[in-house]
């Protein structure tokens, strides 16, 4: 079993579980968790397929896992996730799209270009989740501890 294959078959277990879970949610709660586990679903099915295909064709090279890329982005989401609750959704998501956008674009992009990339898309992102979660799914978010 490749890698993809054993991805493939974690995120199919999991969505099944997570929709065997949602069922017993009342009818207005599982709208939200019922879609997207069902397109976590579908989607692992397909790649589960799409990594048979590939495995038969070539054999897989090894990859590092915990490469530094991986490293660097598994703190600062860690770092995201505790700022969140300090400085608030917003300032805790702008500096961490901007941040991970700049850092993750540094081999291929340099310059203002990559500044100018960095900030639009924390800002757009940013703006359009807080308005989603905010407006539509009417979730309070974070504001930090030094606003009340």
């Amino acid at each position: 079993m490749t890698k993809d294959t054993g991805s493939a078959v974690f995120f199919i277990l999991l969505a099944a579980g997570g929709l065997w879970m949602a069922l017993s949610f009342n009818t207005m709660s599982a709208v939200f968790p019922i879609l997207v586990l069902s397109l976590l679903l579908l989607f692992s099915i397909i790649y589960f397929f799409i990594s048979i295909m590939k495995g038969r064709e070539s054999t897989e090279t090894a990859s590092a896992i915990f490469s530094k890329e991986a490293v660097i982005t598994g703190l600062c989401l860690l770092g995201y996730v505790l700022f969140i609750w300090v400085i608030g959704f917003l300032a805790a998501s702008l500096l961490f799209l901007g941040g991970m956008t700049w850092y993750l674009q540094g081999g291929f992009v340099s310059g203002k270009k990559r500044v100018r990339n960095a900030a639009g898309s924390s800002i757009i992102v940013t703006v359009v989740f807080f308005f989603l979660f905010r407006y539509v799914f009417l979730v309070q978010l974070p504001t930090g501890i030094f606003t009340s």
